[in-house]
């Protein structure tokens, strides 16, 4: 072997050498790159759920619940409701001068009492209270109430008319209008919808029962 070619087997050696550990430290730094890297998305995406978890922590905080309490206003003295489009005005006026009309009647209506069980403030509060037949003289509507303060109750006025709905109508594409599956038991549907501070809609649904007259007090009117 000449001189040349041992010398040429060490320039070989004395230039890869050094190429390799550039090399390999270049790998060192890329990913120690992609290591640092990973780590700040790591550390986003965690500042991110936990961002989120106080949001949802502070939407359910201030939730508003709604719920009526109490018996509805009008029943019959078998103890469903009164879905009378027009009833006698209690006592009857007295008549007028003469050739003058005093109305004896008004229209139909229901006042309900509604609670907020929550913490946080119901806005532009709904209400629909739908009977076993699908007609306007069972539906009872009320718009625009509230808002109604955490811990707080109003009581509003539902009235024939406002809404006419269908009874296959359906709120979040499940709860009916109102159930029939027993029509002596369940008499009434009332569905509710308000929202909160941050703009969620929530939808309360509670079914109105019969009891019998002789259970409780039902006042006739």
């Amino acid at each position: 072997m000449s001189w040349l070619a041992v010398n040429y087997q060490w320039l070989i050696g004395s230039v890869v050498i050094p190429l390799i550990g550039v090399f390999a430290a270049l790998l060192v730094v890329y990913f120690g790159y992609r290591g640092l890297k990973q780590n700040r998305i790591l550390l986003k995406e965690s500042q991110e759920f936990s961002k989120q978890e106080a949001q949802e922590g502070r939407q359910h905080q201030y939730r508003p619940i709604v719920a009526p309490i109490g018996e509805l206003s009008h029943h019959t003295e078998d103890g469903y409701v009164d879905w009378e489009l027009h009833r006698p005005i209690v006592p009857t006026p007295q008549p007028g001068p003469p050739g003058t009309t005093v109305a004896t009647t008004e229209p139909g209506s229901q006042t309900i009492k509604l609670q907020n069980m929550g913490e946080g403030v119901a806005f532009n509060v709904h209400s629909f209270l739908y009977g076993p037949l699908d007609a306007i003289s069972n539906q009872y509507t009320s718009w625009n109430n509230g808002p109604i303060q955490g811990k707080s109750e109003i009581t509003i006025l539902s009235t024939h008319g406002a809404t006419v709905l269908s009874k296959v109508t359906k709120v979040d594409g499940e709860h009916l209008l109102y159930d029939d599956s027993n029509k002596d038991y369940r008499i009434a549907r009332l569905t509710t919808t308000y929202h909160d501070i941050f703009g969620i809609i929530h939808v309360s649904i509670f079914d109105y029962v019969r009891q019998s007259p002789t259970l409780h007090n039902i006042k006739s009117v």
